[in-house]
């Protein structure tokens, strides 16, 4: 297998008046799709250039398949990125494709306020659940002392009516109150993700996009760690713009998104 150098494949594109041109990895993965037909693929070799001399891109073996036509046999040129490879290196990073999108991930804050209002909610309940009881206790009274005077009094049915009202009041609390309570067992697992000595971070998404050059030179500062800087970097090579690699990243590691928010906070 002939490898050639970006500017050798370059060359060879002019000369043999190829029409289309895609930049793939090793492993047939297309990294930049082949220019529309019609277009110029100048644009397009400008692109796998800046691409393949990025310091984000990992190094190793990448492909530039050329056409003459849309349902032509390509010709494939293998370019190499960087040093060769010794067996020390970290292996070439396969880009995957970008993974479905998630549910969105619960807050800090909506998290503690949930905390408080559940709290509140306790308190009520826990106070109608000692009034209740004690009007059934004075209703039970009543009622002896009623049937033991006539038993057809009409005070009974009323003192029947008002304990069935209030349940009625009471029950949704209690509803509302289990309801909460599934939710702070989600905060209770929120937080233990967090470290105890620090405040927990939002996780919510910035409103504003993150700079290109802050997510790649938070990258960059990964590179004493190879598996995370390779894990970094093909989601960062998949990704459609810096919206959507902050999107996979969250989905795929809350705690490399957290530390790259405090990066660019920072």
């Amino acid at each position: 297998m002939k490898i050639y150098t970006t500017k050798e494949v370059i060359n060879l594109i002019h000369e043999n008046e190829y029409k289309l041109v895609c930049l793939m990895d090793q492993a047939g993965g297309k990294i930049l799709p082949f220019n529309r037909v019609g277009t110029d693929p100048a644009g397009r070799l400008s692109e796998i250039e800046k691409k393949l001399s990025n310091e984000i891109t990992p190094d190793g073996i990448y492909v530039i398949c050329c056409k003459h036509a849309q349902n032509s046999k390509p010709d494939n040129y293998y370019v190499r990125k960087g040093a060769e490879q010794s067996a020390q290196d970290p292996a070439p990073v396969i880009i995957q494709q970008p993974a479905a999108p998630g549910p969105d991930v619960i807050t800090y804050d909506a998290a503690l306020k949930m905390q408080v209002e559940n709290e509140r909610l306790k308190m009520q309940v826990e106070q109608l659940t000692a009034e209740n009881e004690q009007l059934t206790s004075q209703l039970e009274e009543l009622e002896t002392e009623m049937l033991a005077e006539d038993p057809t009094n009409e005070l009974i049915e009323n003192g029947k009516t008002f304990l069935s009202e209030t349940l009625a009041t009471i029950a949704p609390l209690l509803d509302k109150h289990f309801e909460l309570r599934e939710k702070q067992l989600a905060l209770t697992a929120l937080q233990y993700q967090q470290r105890p000595q620090e405040r927990p971070v939002s996780i919510e998404r910035p409103e504003r996009r993150a700079p290109k050059k802050d997510i790649e030179s938070y990258i960059i500062s990964c590179k004493e760690d190879p598996d995370k800087y390779n894990e970094l970097a093909a989601i960062y090579n998949g990704a459609e713009d810096e919206d959507d690699f902050l999107k996979q990243l969250a989905e795929n590691s809350q705690e490399d998104y957290i530390k790259l928010l405090q990066w660019i906070n920072n």
